[in-house]
């Protein structure tokens, strides 16, 4: 997938987060232990999605037409082990729901007390820390 070079995608990491499930994770290397294979651009800390003995992470790059022309980024995963391929899928299925859904909005944030029942918190994602639950709503708006 590839959007246009001006789009910002700040908050893909956290939809990845809020919607891949169980296994999400940031990936980051070292510096000065980075063999650099595989290729990365821009670093490596990324967003992983682990399940049982697999890993997929998510790359992007920039890409430009013969250095003309508009600049555009694009996403591409690579997985690892023996459920790679499922991996990829469902991680590829959260990316592209972010780009037809939520690429132009932010999360609305609501903060709660850690006792909170689950039944009266808003609908979102929720994620507990020690002294609070956060929720975090996203509404899709017009390209």
């Amino acid at each position: 997938m590839t959007i246009p070079g001006d789009v910002p995608f700040n908050m893909l990491l956290l939809w990845l987060a809020n919607n891949v499930g169980d296994g999400f994770a940031r990936l980051a290397v070292d510096a000065d232990l980075d063999t650099a294979l595989p290729h990365h651009s821009g670093g490596w800390n990324t967003a992983a999605l682990t399940r049982d003995d697999s890993l997929a992470h998510l790359l992007t790059r920039t890409l430009s037409a013969n250095g003309s022309g508009p600049r555009l980024s694009e996403f591409g995963i690579h997985a690892y082990g023996p459920h790679a391929e499922a991996l990829t899928d469902a991680m590829a299925d959260v990316v592209t729901a972010w780009d037809l859904d939520a690429r132009n909005s932010s999360p609305r944030l609501q903060v709660h007390p850690a006792e909170s029942p689950t039944q009266e918190l808003p609908h979102g994602h929720t994620l507990d820390k020690p002294h609070s639950r956060l929720v975090f709503t996203w509404s899709s708006r017009t390209r």
